[in-house]
């Protein structure tokens, strides 16, 4: 997108509780530059490359949830309204909740008039967004945690961003989770390069892109058992996903 936008209309109007998810990268200097939002104020908008705001009517970094960046790299926004109103509205970025707004708020209006990469309403029309925009989705529900997670790691997954993507929200990225959807598990798999790990010839080996599998049983966190203590799964440390899994496994 270079400062141009498309426009549609919603086969039935939007209200109440909605839900605006956006891939994008942002590079734009206008103070309000919609990503994807609709005619009753809703949605989600950049400000120059400071943070992308939840739309309101009249809403700004105060009176609605804020993400504290906006950058030129691939990010996934998720901002949700419990209400046709900014009170009480979330905004998470990579699947970090970034704001919980609950301030006094400002309104949303009925809609069924929707842009993505403008919020020209009103004959403003400077307002356009300057960037990439992968995917978008429009959801008129606030969804729970669990339906915002799934959708998170679909989103990670199928635009290569699980490096940077907590999908869960548990402080690890989907990369590196062991159970990138369930927050109550925290296993990392980051690899611990310290110096005593291994020597500096063989971390030089180990962390170049020709690595297609790594299984190392002494990382503790790698190695899955059940509740026989028979091994489940076996991670793979190379960051490429040929984790192992089935067969019969060994005793321990």
């Amino acid at each position: 997108f270079n400062e141009g936008q498309f426009q549609g209309t919603f086969a039935n109007t939007i209200s109440g509780g909605q839900t605006y998810i956006a891939v994008a990268k942002n590079r734009s200097t206008d103070a309000i530059s919609g990503v994807i939002d609709h005619s009753g104020y809703a949605g989600i908008f950049a400000q120059r490359q400071e943070y992308y705001i939840l739309d309101g009517s009249g809403g700004n970094g105060s009176n609605s949830s804020n993400t504290q960046s906006a950058p030129d790299e691939w990010t996934i926004i998720i901002g949700q309204y419990s209400q046709n109103n900014t009170n009480g509205s979330k905004v998470f970025m990579n699947g970090e909740l970034i704001e919980n707004h609950t301030g006094s708020g400002v309104q949303l209006n009925n809609s069924t008039t929707f842009q993505v990469g403008g919020r020209t309403w009103q004959n403003y029309n400077s307002r356009l967004f300057t960037g990439d925009i992968a995917e978008v989705m429009v959801v008129n529900d606030d969804l729970t945690d669990a339906q915002r997670i799934e959708i998170l790691y679909y989103l990670s997954q199928k635009w290569g961003l699980t490096a940077s993507v907590d999908s869960d929200g548990d402080g690890v990225a989907d990369a590196t989770d062991f159970a990138p959807t369930d927050p109550n598990v925290l296993t990392d798999l980051t690899v611990d390069w310290t110096p005593n790990y291994m020597t500096d010839e063989v971390e030089a080996i180990l962390t170049t892109a020709s690595l297609k599998l790594w299984l190392d049983a002494s990382h503790s966190n790698s190695v899955i058992k059940d509740g026989s203590n028979n091994v489940s799964k076996w991670m793979d440390l190379s960051g490429n996903g040929n984790d192992l899994s089935g067969g019969v496994a060994p005793n321990y």
